[in-house]
C-alpha cells in the first residue's frame, strides 16, 4: 500500500514531492526599482506676486543636446557667446532679497543653456541656429509674455529688470532702456527723465550708474539695452517698463554678490513704492496700511 506524505505549510496541505520541489529552486533576486531620469531644466521660469520680473539670460552653462553652436557669420556684429559669470545667481540673490522686504516674490525667467547654442538677448534671426534652440528661446520670451499679461491685469503696470555682466567697468553697473524707450509708461507717468531717477535711486543705495543721473537725457551709448527690454518695453502695446542692468564683474564676485543684491534691493525698493504701488504684504496682513493705488 502506498501512502501519500504531506506538508503543512501556511495552513494549506502541499503534496511532498512537490514541496521539495519548490524548495530546490533557486532564489529569486528582483532587480532595484530603478529612478526616473530627472528632466533637465534649460529655462527656469517661477511664478511672483510682485508686478516684477527677473530675466537673467547670459549665465547658462548646459549643453543643448541636438543643436548646432551659432554661427558668427549669422550672429552680425552684435555675436557674443561669453557667459554672464553669476548673473543667473545674481538674479536669484534679488529675487530672495525681494522676499524679504516685501513678502512677496517676483517673477522669474533665467536661461540655464550656453549662449554658445541660443542668445535669448538677440532677434530671433540672430539667436539661434537649430530647432532646439529655437523651441527653448521660445520658451524663454514666452514665458516673460504669460508674465507681463498677469502682472498688467493684476497690477495695471510692471517693471522688467533684465540682469547682465560686464566687465569694462567692473566696480559700476550701466543702465540700459534705449534712452528710454523701453520706460515710455513710466516716463508718461512721471512727466519726467524716468531713467535718470532710476539712475538716482541706485545711486543713493551705493550703486555706481552708467550713465549717472545727472546725466542728460539720451546717454546711454553702450549696453543700451537688447531684445528683451525692446521687445518687451512699454513702447509696445502690452508691453511693461524694462531696463536692462549690466552689472560690473567686480559686484558679481562671490564675496560681493550678496551686498550687491541687497544694494540694488534698497534703491529698487523706493522707485516700486512710488511707482508701482508696491507695499509689504506683512503689513498689509497685520493691518497696516493698503497698498497705493495702482
Amino acid at each position: 500500500m502506498v501512502s501519500t506524505l504531506f506538508v503543512l505549510a501556511m495552513g494549506v496541505f502541499v503534496p511532498a514531492a512537490k514541496a521539495q520541489t519548490a524548495s530546490n529552486q533557486p532564489a529569486v533576486t528582483k532587480k532595484p526599482a530603478t529612478t526616473k531620469p530627472k528632466k533637465v531644466e534649460f529655462v527656469t521660469i517661477q511664478k511672483g506676486t510682485l508686478p516684477v520680473i527677473l530675466s537673467a539670460p547670459h549665465g547658462g552653462e548646459l549643453d543643448l543636446p541636438g543643436s548646432l553652436p551659432r554661427d558668427r557669420k549669422s550672429g552680425g556684429s552684435r555675436f557674443q557667446t561669453v557667459r554672464d559669470v553669476r548673473s543667473s545667481e545674481l538674479a536669484e540673490a534679488i529675487a530672495n532679497q525681494l522676499e524679504a522686504e516685501f513678502g512677496q516674490r517676483p517673477y522669474l525667467v533665467i536661461l540655464r543653456v550656453s549662449r554658445k547654442y541660443l542668445d535669448a538677448n538677440r532677434e530671433a534671426d540672430y539667436a539661434y541656429e537649430s530647432p532646439e534652440a529655437q523651441v527653448v528661446y521660445d520658451e524663454y520670451h514666452g514665458a516673460i509674455e504669460q508674465f507681463k499679461k498677469a502682472i498688467l491685469e493684476k497690477h495695471g503696470s510692471g517693471l522688467l529688470i533684465d540682469v547682465h555682466g560686464q566687465s569694462k567697468e567692473k566696480g559700476a553697473v550701466y543702465r540700459g532702456t534705449r534712452n528710454g524707450l523701453t520706460i515710455s509708461a513710466l516716463n508718461r507717468r512721471t512727466g519726467k527723465d524716468a531713467a535718470s531717477l532710476y539712475s538716482k535711486v541706485m545711486e543713493e543705495a551705493g550703486l555706481r550708474m552708467i550713465p549717472p543721473s545727472t546725466a542728460t537725457p539720451n546717454q546711454e551709448v553702450e549696453y543700451n539695452g537688447g531684445e528683451i527690454v525692446v521687445a518687451h518695453g512699454s513702447q509696445n502695446p502690452g508691453g511693461i517698463d524694462c531696463i536692462q542692468m549690466e552689472f560690473g564683474a567686480d559686484l558679481r564676485s562671490v564675496a560681493a554678490l550678496p551686498q550687491t543684491a541687497k544694494d540694488f534691493v534698497k534703491g529698487l525698493s523706493p522707485f516700486l513704492k512710488e511707482h508701482y504701488g508696491v507695499s509689504d504684504q506683512r503689513q498689509a496682513a497685520a493691518g497696516g496700511t493698503s497698498p497705493a493705488g495702482r
